[in-house]
């Protein structure tokens, strides 16, 4: 799972959080399947970052790059919202500090 860029936005990805807008009713469900129109309807509302499930799914264990854990990705998604709000911004690190010391977020950075 991963937040992208509505301009990234791909036509059959999944969303995997749903998408609100800045009154709190539900634009796109969970589960939801992007289309073409869809996707204009989100940016022509001001939607700039959607959760959606991961494109690239790395099954190659030999891949040296860094493995961002679930749990991060889905912190990430719960947060969404609210980026740019300082103290949700905040709120996010601190719970990424509780994770690396519980020992639940290893290799958050």
């Amino acid at each position: 799972m991963e937040i992208i860029n509505i301009d990234d936005a791909k036509e059959g990805m999944t969303v995997l959080k749903e998408v609100l807008n800045e009154q709190g009713n539900v634009l796109l469900k969970e589960g939801a399947t992007l289309t073409k129109p869809l996707i204009g309807r989100l940016k022509s509302l001001g939607i700039s970052a959607v959760c959606v499930e991961s494109a690239e799914k790395n099954d190659n264990p030999d891949d040296s790059s860094p493995q961002v854990p679930t749990e991060l990705k889905e912190l990430e998604c719960k947060f969404s919202d609210v980026r740019g709000n300082e103290i949700m911004e905040e709120l996010m690190a601190a719970v990424k500090e509780y994770m690396r010391e519980k020992g639940g977020g290893n290799g958050i950075h």
